[in-house]
């Protein structure tokens, strides 16, 4: 029997920290933090434009700044497999 084995990648790491150089991940963190002042709901965004291990990217930095539950909805399939692939390697596998 096999053991999988999960490193952090220094690189996903460093990466990381990256994210929050971008005007546009600010605005979206700062928006899901004070939840568009809105008391009935958790906050919520539909993010487009991003392909790729991007969408992981942004994930995994939102998970870390935040501190919190952020779901991120993909199909069935292969497309779960990647992505899953891509966020334990920026996240990690616990997240």
């Amino acid at each position: 029997m096999s053991q999988n084995v999960y490193l952090r990648d220094k690189l996903a790491a460093a990466l990381l920290e990256r994210a929050g150089t971008s005007p546009q991940a600010r605005e979206l963190l700062a928006m899901l933090r004070d939840g568009w002042n809105r008391d009935d709901a958790r906050p919520r965004a539909a993010v487009r434009g991003l392909a790729g291990s991007s969408r992981a990217y942004l994930t995994a930095w939102l998970y870390e700044q935040m501190g919190a539950s952020v779901v991120w909805v993909v199909p069935h399939g292969e497309g779960y497999e990647a992505a899953r692939d891509d966020l334990e390697y920026f996240a990690g596998r616990a997240a």
